[in-house]
């Protein structure tokens, strides 16, 4: 799991295992391109500039996916939060809180 900044904020040992990190790279607060650096290194044994900078592009390009995926998440959890306070989630029909007003 990472936090707004892309670092690291914990990593279970399984993932660890699966992906073969060190365990230095799962520490919190190791940002998630240099995770990115250790998987391209071991599956393509390359570390050039150019190299780099493609993963940097990738970095970067992920993280505003993620963010724009993770706003928009946010505003269908808090709709489904509104309405769940409203209705009755067995029949769906509106309960007595739908006709009270703030």
């Amino acid at each position: 799991m990472f936090d707004a900044k892309q670092h690291l904020i914990v990593c279970n040992k399984r993932y660890r295992e699966i992906f073969h990190l060190p365990e230095s790279l799962t520490q919190p607060g190791t940002p998630f391109a240099e995770i990115v650096r250790f998987h391209a290194k071991m599956e393509t044994g390359r570390d050039s500039p150019e190299e780099l900078e493609g993963q940097r592009k990738w970095t970067t390009s992920m993280s505003s996916k993620w963010r724009a995926a993770t706003c928009s998440e946010k505003r269908e959890a808090e709709h489904k939060i509104s309405w769940l306070a409203r209705h009755d989630a067995l029949t769906e029909l509106a309960n007595r809180f739908s006709t009270i007003r703030s």
